[in-house]
Order: structure tokens, then C-alpha cells, then sequence
């Protein structure tokens, strides 16, 4: 437990010493929560998520460790964020076939796909992708529509 008494300047603020923001792991751009408790001040990491980008990245990444399936979440034409397969197709645009993927000049084989769409004032904006080489458990199926549906709340506000 760390206890510093900091001096508030004539505009209001205080410095956040190195020892603090090291222990928070706090760094340049990040935001804090300031709470009032019983007349006290309490500041902890906001641990919100800044945009949907991050939500998507987050959730493809935890698709892939949980399930070892490959995870892409795309705008109506490019690759948004990936997880389980090369970075180098964020931005590109992938084209499915029936027992693979493409994109530029590399293939994967895949033996079963999901897509949900993610929908925005009821038009599809994207889509979340998993793809695997083995049966996909039905868990794994309602799990990805959820954060499809989630997905399209966020982005409404």
C-alpha cells in the first residue's frame, strides 16, 4: 500500500508519481477512474475498453486460446483484426470457397466456418469469423453470435 501526500496546483491537478504509475501500470494516454468512497478519493486504472477495435482484437484473441480456431472480424471488405493466422492480412480482403480461405496468394484449408454478421441500425457493418480445421462445438456457435449481437449494441452506444 502506497500513501504520498501531492500538493494540488492552482488549475487543480496532481502529479501521479513513477512509483504509482508503475505499480497501476499506468502509461501516457491511459485514463484513470477517480471515485468518491466515504469522503475519500479513490483512483484506480480504468480498465474500460477505449473503442470497439480493442473489443474486437480482444475477442479474437480469446476465440483462438480458447477454442484454437482461427478468429477474424471484417468490415463489409477488409479484415479488421485476426487472431490464430498470420497479422498480415489485417486490412486485406479474404474470399472463402468452400473447403478454404484465401487471401492474396496464401490458402488455408478449413473444414467448417461460422459468420455472424454484426449489426448495426439493422444493416449488417461486418462480420465475426471462425474457421477450424475440426467440428465447431455448438457452445462455440451461440458464444459467437452473443458477441456479434454485442458487438453491434456497442457501436450503437
Amino acid at each position: 500500500m502506497y500513501k504520498i501526500v501531492k500538493e494540488i496546483d492552482k488549475l487543480g491537478r496532481i502529479v501521479l508519481p513513477k512509483n504509482i504509475r508503475q505499480h497501476l501500470k499506468v502509461k501516457l494516454g491511459d485514463s484513470v477512474c477517480l471515485e468518491v468512497v466515504n469522503e475519500n478519493v479513490v483512483m484506480s486504472k480504468n480498465n474500460t475498453i477505449l473503442n470497439v477495435g480493442d473489443f474486437c482484437e480482444l475477442i479474437c484473441e480469446s476465440i483462438y486460446e480458447m477454442s484454437n480456431c482461427t478468429c477474424l472480424v471484417v468490415d463489409n471488405e477488409n479484415v479488421v483484426c485476426a487472431s490464430g493466422i498470420t497479422k498480415n492480412i489485417i486490412g486485406k480482403k479474404v474470399v472463402f470457397n468452400d473447403d478454404e480461405m484465401c487471401f492474396e496468394d496464401k490458402k488455408m484449408s478449413i473444414k467448417e466456418k461460422i459468420e455472424t454478421d454484426i449489426i448495426h441500425n439493422q444493416k449488417s457493418i461486418g462480420k465475426i469469423i471462425v474457421l477450424s480445421k475440426e467440428k465447431i462445438e455448438d457452445k462455440l456457435k451461440m458464444t459467437i453470435d452473443v458477441i456479434s449481437r454485442y458487438i453491434g449494441k456497442l457501436i450503437n452506444g
